[in-house]
């Protein structure tokens, strides 16, 4: 195969296509399912001189690190299924059916590799993303690390200390770091406010005429707040490099407010000072890179490029769908600065590489409506646009010299993903079938499926998850008291992705897979449940606010659903006759003896110091 992929198939990242999951009749079929997309990545166990060969497939083993790998990642609605129902992996019946998965997906890859799709100019260019993307996520980890997730005692009481202090700051904006400086010693002067925004004000008019703005701490980017929060009373900062432009504010009132305990407050302050720490750290070495590699860009050209960005918005008033690209206006850069250096930095080997207004012009006109930079950006967004892009290519050049590109875990990730790029163009290439379907055909297929179309009863609410069974208990109080789910969330709340949905859980089956079930359908609409575990530690309460009742459907309803369910089946038989194909030409051995130890899904993913999901 790949000359950089392992022989064996053991454990390693995060993302692959265990091709060929479940349809509806429980015939494995190609859905490309993306294992653990949402999940963070295991380091890759390499080559186990303890890992069972579980099967081999043509010159390929797969392995029980392999297996006990993918099949963790999976969610418990992805599992394999047998007459609706999911299988229990921990049988035997239910090994061999993930195991099938597995052998499937690799005799796609083999396939796919012998017919030379990983020789094709696509896939290249695939491979060579996908390696400065794991390449860069390598490097990424490894610069902010464990040191972003650590909070200190002292780092979390100081922070709680200047919780509910708001400054209240006039401010300026300026298009250029040298006038922002300009307007600071201004104001250091003493001069009226609205003469320092007069004189050097470059953003748009303040709505409400006076040029004020509040920063609560701990709501703004640590960036901003640094350099606001180190100022005194009637302190002026230094200038504040924001996508909007250089900012200067001038605190004119510090207030104190109210602010929940250091206990309630406690997991906000630890969710937000992880993310300022990753953040500051990305943001040094950021910093270290472009002065590694001398990026420079001349404000004059910078400005002269910008004066030549198009002005209208992104849509076609007329068909009011975006401008097609033939609809785009070009940079209108006057000639006499097409020949002068936008910007600058040293590539490979120290050489100096330049680029001009002339090549931005050509990189500008390409680009689609929503990837072109806008008037309404200011230049402090056209000049962060294109620092980013600059700044892409230089981390992809700094992973490769620090040799991530060569990395074995990054290596197999790669692998992995370009496979998932082949198998997917194999299966759309290679499996056909008849597509059309007449009318008796859509009768006789109701006729044994209409109860196929049954859905049973779903439940929704709302749902909060806290650090212990005390906050949940608080939490459900706050409830009953009237308070709203935002406010809960916010006062309460420890679970990311439970705060970004709103609190919100929509259409919960009875059948589902999660700790929400059992209180949720104990419940009556409004009502309120006790606090219940989620895991590591956590408790939860929910509120019923909808039943969705079981309902049958028509055919008229969905009978193109119908017409994609024979489609599928057809194009399955397609497929697994051409696996069987592939099965016998490659060869496939089951190695029986060593399904019996293989982990099931039910303890690979058995709540240890994560939170078992519950949605």
């Amino acid at each position: 195969m790949f000359s950089s992929l392992a022989t064996n198939r053991t454990a390693s990242g995060r993302s692959l296509s265990i091709s060929l999951i479940l349809t509806l009749s429980g015939v494995l079929l190609i859905a490309l399912l993306f294992v653990g997309c949402g999940g963070g990545d295991k380091a890759p166990a390499g080559i186990q001189d303890d890992s069972a060969v579980i099967a081999t497939v043509g010159s390929e083993n797969i392995t029980s690190d392999y297996y006990e790998d993918r099949l963790a990642q999976l969610a418990g609605n992805e599992l394999p299924v047998e007459d609706g129902q999911y299988m229990d992996t921990s049988t035997e019946a239910g090994k061999r059916a993930f195991l099938k998965i597995l052998i499937n997906k690799e005799l796609l890859t083999q396939k796919a590799v012998q017919l030379g799709y990983d020789k094709e100019p696509g896939i290249q260019t695939a491979r060579k993303s996908i390696t400065e993307y794991e390449g860069g996520l390598a490097m990424w980890a490894d610069v902010v690390g464990d040191i972003s997730r650590k909070v200190t005692e002292e780092e979390l009481q100081a922070f709680y200390a200047q919780m509910g202090t708001e400054y209240v700051c006039n401010y300026v904006i300026c298009n250029f770091e040298d006038d922002a400086m300009e307007a600071r010693e201004f104001a250091l002067t003493g001069a009226d406010w609205e003469d320092v925004v007069d004189k050097f004000h470059d953003g748009s008019p303040a709505t409400t005429g006076k040029y004020e703005i509040s920063v609560p701490f701990g709501q703004y980017s640590s960036e901003f707040e640094d350099l606001v929060f180190a100022e005194e009373l009637g302190g002026v900062s230094m200038p504040i490099s924001t996508s909007y432009g250089f900012w200067i504010v001038r605190v004119i009132k510090i207030n104190h407010k109210d602010k929940p305990s250091l206990e309630e407050s406690k997991g906000r302050i630890l969710d937000i000072t992880q993310n300022r720490k990753s953040g500051r750290l990305r943001s040094d070495f950021k910093k270290e890179i472009r002065a590694k590699y001398e990026f420079q860009i001349d404000e004059v050209a910078l400005w002269a490029t910008y004066q030549g960005v198009p002005e209208g918005g992104l849509m076609d008033p007329v068909t009011n769908k975006p401008y097609t690209r033939d609809q785009l206006k070009p940079l209108d850069v006057r000639s006499e600065h097409l020949g002068d250096i936008l910007y600058s930095y040293k590539g490979r080997d120290g050489n100096l590489i330049e680029y001009t207004v002339a090549d931005y012009k050509n990189t500008f006109d390409s680009m689609g409506v929503f990837q072109r930079p806008k008037r309404s950006d200011m230049l402090g967004g056209f000049r962060q646009k294109l620092t980013d892009e600059v700044e892409r290519g230089l981390m992809n050049l700094e992973a490769e010299n620090r040799g991530y590109f060569e990395k074995p875990e990054v290596v197999a990730k790669v692998d992995l993903k370009v496979e998932e790029a082949m198998v997917t163009r194999l299966y759309k290439e290679v499996v056909t079938f008849d597509d059309k379907i007449s009318p008796e055909e859509l009768e006789a297929f109701w006729a044994d499926h209409k109860t196929d179309y049954h859905v049973e009863e779903s439940r929704s609410g709302h749902l909060v998850v806290c650090l212990n069974r005390q906050k949940a208990d608080a939490a459900r109080k706050a409830i009953m008291d009237g308070k709203t789910w935002a406010e809960v969330l916010v006062k309460f709340g420890s679970d990311a992705t439970n705060k970004s949905k709103g609190g919100k859980t929509d259409k919960i089956f009875a059948v589902s897979k999660s700790p929400i079930v059992e209180p949720l359908f104990n419940l009556e609409v409004g009502g309120i449940s006790q606090p219940f575990p989620v895991g590591s530690d956590r408790f939860a309460v929910v509120q019923l606010e909808n039943i969705i009742a079981a309902h049958d459907y028509e055919m008229h309803e969905v009978s193109e659903a119908i017409g994609g369910r024979i489609r599928k089946v057809r194009q399955e038989d397609a497929f697994v006759a051409l696996l069987d194909q592939w099965g016998e030409e490659f060869g496939v051995v089951i190695n029986s003896e060593n399904l019996a130890g293989l982990k099931s899904w039910d303890v690979l993913t058995a709540p240890d110091d994560t939170l078992v999901p519950i949605n």
